[in-house]
């Protein structure tokens, strides 16, 4: 069944509209209002502000009016009466809900201290019924109780829910919600335990800080959703919207989801601003055109890689198109940044390799002909690399803007390669003795 054969109008479970319909085919609201008033927000705007916007959660008035209830609920609280209809709901469109999923929330943090009980409640029945669940939180600041119940989830549990957090990069827009830095970090640990992840870069209040939010967030996000803010005018023609701004982060944005084959979906928000698709031409006069995930991207079927295939997958794309390591001219200094900054984030992301080795050991009996091959694949790669690094010369320097100052990456990346090869000729001669 298609996601858009059916139209639902719960009281729980609703299929929403608009630029809604664009983060889920369906929506699961038990709340209105919010603690975290950000500065930003839809639900803080309009005619609607004075009821959707107040600074709490509130139970919706069709849960916590018990006349209007049948007679055998009237016995129930708010959010028990909530959890009753929500149960009937789901169960009434099983099996369409299983192709659709539910996510939580359009009209609150349904993560925030008042919401996250009834949120998790609902949440377990729907998978416990083979149902999809997505939760999109500002809320990095969850109780230990709450942290030990999320964490002992079994893993069929873990495979059907997916936590996503608003990562805009400008806490000043967000006063009261937990720092864009916590939010990550707790991103990175549900990873860890085996959740999926997705990052909400909406609203882009700054171009540059969205962008550095998804390379933070390389490794352990999912799936990234990216659009515009709303209700504020003109806010793109000036600052830190402008439009030369957002095409120098779209480059990057769109080489950062080529080398690390990220999943990353435009709202249709920002596509007036931007292209949907960005043709890029390499110096060796090859070219490819980028685009971002459908709509209706599932994140839930995914297929999880491993770090030796990732590592792969970002040496041969570098190999092939970084114009930089093949020493070709460049008609634009911002294209030399750019293919300089991918060289950046990717020693970043996979230059410390102790974690590869710790991946080696953890390889049982029956996956080592499986990873022989690969490292061999790697060493081929991992020699190409290190041939461009030293067509560079040992002695120039490739000077990047760190977090720490301005500093030479180029000796970082050589000691890195020869360190791939090292350990991958260690791998593949240890293959071969036992074989």
């Amino acid at each position: 069944m298609s996601k858009k054969d059916k139209v639902l109008d719960g009281k729980c479970l609703y299929t929403p509209g608009g630029a809604a319909r664009e983060y889920a085919a369906i929506g699961c609201n038990f709340y209105r209002g919010c603690p975290y008033q950000c500065k930003y927000c839809y639900n803080r705007k309009g005619l609607t502000a004075k009821v959707m916007g107040v600074d709490h959660a509130v139970l919706e008035d069709e849960f916590t009016k018990v006349k209007n209830r049948p007679k055998k609920y009237r016995h129930l609280s708010g959010e028990e009466y909530a959890n009753t209809v929500f149960t009937r709901e789901l169960d009434k469109n099983v099996e369409y809900l299983r192709n659709t999923g539910i996510f939580y929330s359009f009209s609150t943090d349904p993560m925030c201290p008042d919401a996250c009980e009834l949120t998790l409640s609902t949440a377990l029945y729907a998978i416990s019924k083979g149902v999809p669940v997505r939760i999109l939180t500002k809320n990095a600041s969850w109780t230990k109780e709450v942290f030990d119940r999320i964490a002992s989830f079994t893993a069929e549990q873990k495979r059907l829910i997916a936590f996503g957090f608003t990562l805009t990069g400008c806490d000043d827009w967000e006063p009261y919600a937990s720092p864009n830095v916590e939010r990550i970090e707790l991103m990175r640990t549900l990873h860890d335990f085996g959740f999926k992840t997705f990052a909400s870069i909406e609203p882009v209040i700054d171009w540059e800080k969205s962008c550095q939010m998804i390379v933070r967030t390389i490794g352990f996000c999912d799936l990234y959703l990216i659009g515009t803010i709303s209700h504020f005018g003109d806010f793109y023609k000036s600052g830190s919207g402008t439009t030369f701004i957002a095409n120098k982060c779209l480059r990057n944005i769109y080489s950062l989801q080529q080398l690390f084959n990220l999943k990353i979906y435009f709202k249709e928000s920002i596509r007036k601003y931007i292209p949907e698709t960005m043709t890029f031409l390499y110096g060796d006069g090859t070219e490819t055109t980028v685009s971002p995930v459908p709509m209706d991207y599932d994140i839930f079927h995914e297929a999880m890689t491993d770090p030796l295939e990732d590592i792969i997958h970002s040496l041969k794309y570098l190999n092939r198109h970084n114009a930089f390591l093949q020493g070709y001219e460049y008609k634009t200094e911002f294209q030399k940044e750019s293919d300089i900054f991918l060289l950046w984030i990717f020693f970043m992301k996979y230059g410390n390799t102790s974690q590869l080795a710790e991946y080696v050991e953890s390889i049982d009996d029956s996956q080592k002909e499986r990873v022989y091959n690969e490292f061999k694949t790697l060493l081929s790669n991992a020699k190409t690399f290190l041939d461009f690094l030293n067509m560079l010369g040992r002695d120039k320097k490739v000077m990047y803007e760190t977090d720490k100052g301005k500093a030479n990456i180029l000796p970082w990346l050589i000691i890195y390669a020869e360190e791939l090869i090292e350990i991958s000729n260690d791998v593949i001669n240890e293959y071969q003795k036992i074989n």
